[in-house]
């Protein structure tokens, strides 16, 4: 039985295959199971893929974020983005305590490893992935008001921008504007 998902992400595979095996388990015939994860869309600012006027492919990914959350987002850029410039927006990561300054860099090291090209980050704490990141062009913002007032000069048609962080970053508003231009 053939499944279609209407969310972009190697870990919505995942999902919806373990969905698949507890149906199966409960007896629920796959062809149910199909169509109930096609009909499925992801709540807002989950992995929203969002075209601009202007030929920005956005993934609006800024409900939350976490290590493994960044991880599977820059993943989903690198795989999505395909030939496109991939570039990714990303907003420090909060109320991580004493395991912040190993979470940002963590993600730093998979950044590097996310063939972006180019890296914006956004609060203080953000910098800790840009040391990680290493010779990844970046571009360092210290809130979403002002990053709102610099990307857009960075950007072009046809880009592939994942935006992410935690919601005290307030990185929607960084996707509301660059779905204007």
């Amino acid at each position: 039985v053939p499944f279609r998902l209407q969310s972009i992400g190697n870990h919505h595979v995942i999902n919806a295959v373990c969905a698949a095996a507890v149906a199966a388990e409960h007896n629920i015939g796959l062809e149910m199971v199909a169509e109930a994860l096609e009909s499925y869309r992801s709540p807002g600012m989950r992995m929203e893929t969002v075209q601009s006027p202007g030929g920005l492919t956005i993934l609006d990914d800024t409900y939350n974020a976490a290590p493994d959350s960044m991880q599977s987002a820059l993943e989903t850029l690198r795989i999505a983005g395909g030939q496109h410039r991939r570039v990714a927006i990303l907003g420090e990561m909060r109320e991580l305590g004493d395991h912040l300054e190993e979470a940002h860099r963590s993600v730093g090291r998979f950044a590097a490893a996310a063939d972006l090209d180019l890296l914006i980050i956004v609060g203080a704490n953000a910098g800790l992935i840009a040391e990680e990141a290493g010779v990844l062009s970046t571009v360092h913002f210290t809130n979403s008001e002002e990053a709102v007032g610099g990307v857009g000069s960075m950007l072009r048609p046809g880009d592939f921008v994942l935006v992410k962080g935690s919601r005290a970053m307030q990185m929607e508003k960084i996707v509301e504007f660059l779905k204007t231009i």
